[in-house]
């Protein structure tokens, strides 16, 4: 097995679209090598949906990879393959929980042996996952379902639904990723979990080293949420208060009732320390989620979740310096 650092990515707006192409380009320049499973089509808010009892095609799609290559090398800044990083690219027929259950169970140790992932990506969303849009996402569900089978994750998200802004947020996600590709361990100690529920949280610790345990059993994971226009401060925060309203919508389309979600009105509230407040001033949120609901033997209290914002001297929360 190949010693390298590796990335696991997957996304729910699919396997084709431009978050997750940007990212995929962004690391290879950065030298770090990634393998992809995520959704042939479109699963935009999936939550962790699951196909049961119905057979899910992968495909190898090595036109995309040509693609990523050929943008990432053009200027033969770095070299694929041997000498430098490399990528390898998956469509499934299924959703981002899917994906990883797939690929986790399995499927990569027979498909690409040579690279073992340290640390799960899912994204990059076009558009924000804050405040409750991590119940409906499929890019938080790709994380949180990676950390369910105890690899680390990172969930990331750009703060609009113009595709053209995507710069920002690839480099937004590709310096947390360093970040902890620096702290984490090569290999996952707790990937597929062998032992199950006996490794929890343990009160006698220092709660950074806690939260950070937390990170490497998968029982947090992490959402970045990046505004187009960043000014390049990555703020701990948690989730924030935002409400849809007059998102229903009937239709006359002859018999029956037709209905659609659409055109919602957003009302955000002012909540200290929150991801919503966090991009209104052009800084990138980074927050901490449990993997797990509440009430779970393995759900990370709240208290030790806040942990998340003790600063270290060079601004990064202390618990991942």
């Amino acid at each position: 097995m190949n010693d390298r650092q590796c990335i696991l990515l997957t996304n729910d707006d699919g396997v084709d679209a431009p978050g997750i192409h940007a990212l995929m380009v962004g690391l290879l320049k950065s030298g770090i090598s990634f393998v992809t499973i995520a959704p042939e089509k479109n699963q935009s808010a999936c939550s962790m949906s699951m196909t049961l009892q119905k057979p899910m095609k992968m495909s190898e799609r090595h036109d995309i990879a040509a693609e990523v290559c050929s943008e990432a090398f053009a200027n033969n800044e770095v070299k694929s393959g041997d000498e430098g990083p490399t990528g390898r690219i998956f469509s499934l027929a299924g959703t981002p929980s899917d994906c990883m259950i797939v690929g986790l169970s399995g499927a990569l140790e027979e498909l690409t042996p040579e690279l073992a992932p340290s640390l799960c990506v899912s994204g990059i969303n076009l558009g924000a996952n804050v405040s409750i849009d991590v119940l409906h996402s499929g890019t938080v569900a790709g994380a949180r379902e990676a950390s369910l089978y105890g690899l680390p994750s990172l969930a990331t998200s750009l703060g609009t639904f113009e595709a053209g802004h995507f710069g920002p947020a690839v480099e937004a996600t590709i310096s947390v990723v360093q970040r902890l590709l620096k702290i984490l361990p090569r290999k996952p100690e707790n990937l597929l979990r062998p032992n199950r529920g006996w490794l929890r949280d343990n009160a006698e610790y220092e709660k950074t080293t806690r939260l950070f345990s937390a990170l490497q059993r998968g029982d947090v994971f992490l959402s970045l949420n990046t505004p187009p226009q960043w000014n390049g401060k990555i703020t701990p925060t948690k989730v924030g208060l935002r409400w849809y309203r007059n998102a229903l919508h009937r239709e006359d389309m002859g018999e029956g009732n037709y209905y659609s979600i659409d055109g919602v009105t957003v009302i955000d509230d002012t909540e200290k320390y929150c991801d919503i407040g966090a991009l209104s001033k052009g800084e990138a949120s980074l927050t901490v989620m449990s993997t797990w609901p509440v009430g779970h033997p393995l759900d990370i209290p709240g208290n030790l979740l806040r942990t998340n914002f003790e600063l270290a001297d060079d601004g990064w929360p202390l618990w991942l310096s």
